[in-house]
């Protein structure tokens, strides 16, 4: 959900709000997703330590992704 509110501040240009918002989450989950990605629906992160998720990325729908991906 973090994700969802972070891209909506980012695609508003109010960039320090999202990172904010992403590094909380990140600080909680060990999940780093930039506020830049574009997800589709029902992404499951299964073991999500040490997953990063960059600015380019696309990822679309029904995707499980495993620990320690970038």
């Amino acid at each position: 959900w973090s994700h969802l509110i972070a891209h909506k501040l980012y695609n508003q240009k109010k960039y320090v709000a999202a990172r904010a918002i992403s590094q909380i989450s990140r600080f909680f989950t060990g999940i780093e997703i930039h506020p830049g990605a574009k997800i589709g629906k029902r992404l499951f992160i299964d073991h999500g330590m040490g997953v990063v998720i960059g600015e380019t990325c696309t990822i679309g729908d029904n995707v499980t992704i495993y620990q320690g991906v970038t």
